[in-house]
């Protein structure tokens, strides 16, 4: 009996493993790398490319992208950017790549091998080719300014008919505003000439580009008007900046004038503790904002220039 109920238990422990490792998505890592883009995504064997994605860690150390059957050279590696060289030995054929570290295997994404149409660049020293493909010199340049990189869809905007080393690209993420690189290739390397959310055709002008580069781009966005300042805020404003202490101080509109609008009577109350003397503010609304004109404890305070006759006390 003993020896039955023993080889019960036993099975239903190796049922309880199996239910676990067949559950959806049972051993993948959250940090698990990811790809999201290969630069360029077609060539010959040899082509230098970039893969693009996230979490495939800072240092290589024992991972590896496949390519097809094959392991690649990694020219590079970062935690969002690889640099490999397409082996050899592939057919010309969409080839499918991946990425594998210690967190496990990336999604797939193709590389179309072609027939080789021009010599093969030599392979970059370490050191000596910064960065071989357009996007990782963006990347790059993203992150030394502190832009975020995660997320981001490269593309070619335009690239010059006279000096092919010359071009425009953009960089598109979804809740951002348009990105747009001015590149310069210069001995295999990709630089960063200038970038900006546009780009005037004197703005590339004036960076060497040939001329058939000298495209307009979107325009700057118009500045954003600021939120017009409540009556009250723009009076606490105004004491704050006059050193006045607005500890408990009420403000209340006393008239608005009937014959113009945009001008209004203001009364700042004190605590009696403060002895601080009630004060009478004379505000008009320029361009959408409300100014003070006047303010103070006075009748001096209504000789303004222009202040409607309905709002000046009786005489």
């Amino acid at each position: 009996m003993r020896g039955r109920r023993w080889t019960a238990a036993v099975a239903l422990c190796v049922l309880a493993v199996l239910a676990l490792a067949l559950a959806p998505g049972c051993g993948k890592s959250e940090n698990a790398p990811e790809l999201s883009m290969l630069d360029p995504n077609q060539g010959p064997v040899g082509s230098i490319v970039s893969v693009i994605g996230a979490n495939l860690g800072t240092a290589q150390g024992t991972s590896v992208i496949h390519v097809g059957s094959e392991v690649a050279e990694v020219l590079a590696w970062s935690d969002t950017l690889v640099t490999i060289r397409i082996p050899s030995g592939l057919a010309n054929a969409p080839q499918g790549v991946t990425a594998l570290t210690p967190e496990g295997e990336s999604n797939e994404v193709d590389f179309e091998v072609t027939s080789e149409s021009k010599p093969n660049p030599p392979a970059p020293s370490p050191g000596e080719v910064e960065h071989p493909t357009p996007v990782s010199a963006m990347l790059d340049f993203m992150k030394k300014n502190n832009i975020n990189t995660t997320g981001w869809t490269f593309s070619v905007v335009k690239t010059s008919a006279t000096d092919p080393t010359w071009k425009i690209d953009e960089a598109v993420k979804s809740g951002q505003k348009t990105l747009y690189f001015l590149l310069h290739q210069v001995k295999n390397s990709w630089n960063v000439v200038d970038y900006g959310t546009s780009m005037t055709p004197d703005q590339i002008k004036g960076k060497g580009a040939p001329a058939d580069l000298q495209i307009t781009l979107p325009p700057p966005a118009p500045p954003t008007p600021p939120t017009p300042k409540t009556q009250q805020q723009v009076i606490m404003d105004y004491m704050t900046s006059k050193g006045i202490d607005t500890t408990g101080a009420s403000i209340n509109m006393y008239k608005q004038s009937q014959t113009d609008p945009t001008w209004e009577v203001f009364y700042v109350d004190f605590p009696v503790e403060k002895q601080q003397a009630d004060l009478t503010f004379i505000l008009h609304q320029e361009s959408g904002q409300w100014v003070v004109k006047s303010y103070g404890s006075g009748p001096d305070v209504y000789n303004v220039q222009g202040l409607p006759a309905d709002l000046k006390p009786a005489q």
